[in-house]
Formats: C-alpha cells, structure tokens, sequence
C-alpha cells in the first residue's frame, strides 16, 4: 500500500479472478473468502499489541520487573514490527505472500511458548521476534486490503475483528488463566489464539502467492512522499499511545483495582473501538475523505483515553 504499482496488481488480481471462475457468483464467494482471510490475518497482525499489557504484565509478575524492563518489552516488540514495515519495499514484491504468512505463524506461535519460560533478556529478543513476524503480516495485510473492490469498508470490518478477537482473548486470559496458570497459561493461550487463525492463510491462495513476483516494471515501487509521511505520522502516533498502552495493567493495579476487572474494561474498550471503526467504512464517500480521517483519529484516540480514565478516576 505504499507503492505506486496498485493498479498494475489491481489487473493482475481481476485477471487471475476471471481465469479462475467464470460465474459470478462463483467469483462473489471467493471475493467474501478473501475478505473474510484479510479481515482474520488483520487479527493476528494486531493480536500480540492488543493484548500488551497482559502479556507485560504476566511477564513483569513472574520476573519481578520494574516499570523500565516493562517499557523495554513494548519498545522491543514495537522495534522488531517497525524494521519489518520500514523493509517492506525490499521484501513485499520478492517473496511469496502465503509462504512468508505460514513463517511468520510459525514464528509466533513459537515465540509465545517460549515466553513461558524465558528470563528477561530471553524475553526482549522473543518480543522483538514476534513484533517483526506481526510486522510481516501487517504489511501483506494492507497490501492486500490497498488492491480490494472497497478497502474503506474491508478496513473498518477487518478492525473489527481484530479488536473483538483481541478483546475476547484478555477476557479469558485475565478473567480465568492467568490465575490459574500465570505467564505459562498465557503463552499457550496466545499460541492457541494465533493457530486457530492460520486457516486464513488457505483463503487467499493462490493468487496472492503469486501477484508479488511479477515484475514491477517501470516505476512500478516508487515511494511516495505522502505515504512516507503517514508512515512516520503512524510511527509517532504509537510512540505516544505505546507509553500508555503496554502500561494500563501496571496502572489499575496501582489503584487498587483487581486484575480482573481491569482486563475486562481492557475487553470492553478493544470491542467498543472495533465497532466504531465500522464508522467511516459505512460512510464510504458520503462526507469525504477528510472527515473519515477524523472519525478514525477520533476512534483511535479513545482506546487508550477511555481506558485511562475508567481506570484512574475512582468513584
């Protein structure tokens, strides 16, 4: 989504749909398939950054970790998902899609398990690890959503899932596993989280396998400077809201609230943001792109602002 090649894999996407199936409504399922892929890969990309500051907190609990080791988990993490993104235009267009999808599953579920177990310095480089396999998923994942009929509403749904996915895993991770279990319990939890996703990969055979190891073309992975200048708009974005984010945990037990309950308010704020990002997909070109980006800013904003506020203004 950052190359000016879109509407060259656009064809490419329509021509190997029409070769495939010639009935429309043959064509209609396999388009849902896709989304419905797109839409669940969109959750794990997103699974280990939704649910930080359980698995921080779990991890800082087990090793006694003080708040400077919590901050070096979420900035490892964050630094390992960054470098993938940043390299995206060396790797999306040389590599097969569904290939590098099943590494990066693999990777993962690996590098939760080993969470269970690891010290400190073990836990920065499994971080790191699985933040640049979420970066490789998040950069196919937008790539596919920039080429599809209506990547507006494909986007809006795909947060959707991606946060009540997230939601429903810290309400079972902090309402009944870590207390029985503590950080093992959450790393087999995350491990089974992110298998029970990788049939999406199936979905988006073949043609996607395929469409980046065409040749680019002339011109065809130039680099623009507005997307460049989102990319670091979203890079300072996150730096801010990752000091709060990976910290909410540690916050709401600082005031007194039961873990429990803090994770379920961490569950209802992901569901909720999820449903308001349906917002500007629904309203599709109706009020224009400027007060879409606001709505979504909007709903970004209140993730961590709402969550702040029910957990440090005790009534």
């Amino acid at each position: 989504f950052f190359f000016s090649s879109r509407r060259r894999h656009t064809r490419s996407l329509c021509d190997w749909s029409s070769d495939v199936c010639s009935s429309d409504l043959s064509l209609l399922a396999r388009e849902r398939g896709a989304a419905l892929s797109i839409c669940l890969l969109l959750a794990a990309g997103s699974l280990i950054y939704n649910t930080l500051p359980v698995l921080v907190d779990a991890a800082a609990q087990r090793l006694a970790l003080g708040e400077d080791e919590v901050g070096y988990l979420g900035s490892s993490y964050l630094a390992g998902q960054t470098l993938l993104n940043l390299g995206g235009l060396c790797w999306l267009h040389r590599i097969a899609w569904t290939r590098a999808l099943y590494a990066a599953f693999g990777v993962l579920v690996i590098s939760m398990l080993a969470c269970a177990f690891a010290g400190f310095a073990q836990l920065m480089a499994l971080f790191f690890v699985a933040g640049a396999a979420c970066g490789a998923i998040l950069g196919i994942v937008f790539c596919l959503m920039g080429i599809a009929r209506d990547p507006k509403m494909l986007y809006g749904i795909g947060i959707l899932t991606h946060m009540c996915y997230s939601g429903v895993v810290v309400e079972i991770a902090t309402g009944s596993v870590i207390p029985a279990w503590g950080m093992p319990g959450l790393s087999m939890l995350m491990a089974v989280a992110f298998l029970l996703l990788l049939p999406a990969v199936r979905g988006l055979a073949p043609s996607p396998a395929e469409l980046p190891v065409q040749a680019a073309g002339p011109g065809g992975n130039t680099l623009h400077l507005a997307s460049l200048a989102g990319l670091v708009a979203v890079l300072v974005y996150f730096i801010g809201q990752t000091m709060i984010w990976a910290f909410l945990m540690r916050a709401g037990s600082a005031a007194g609230f039961p873990a429990e309950s803090t994770g379920r308010v961490i569950a209802i704020v992901l569901v909720a943001s999820g449903f308001a990002a349906l917002i500007p997909g629904m309203l599709g070109n109706r009020l224009g792109n400027a007060v879409r980006s606001e709505e979504h800013t909007s709903e970004l904003q209140s993730h961590s602002d709402l969550v702040c506020r029910l957990l440090l203004e005790k009534k």
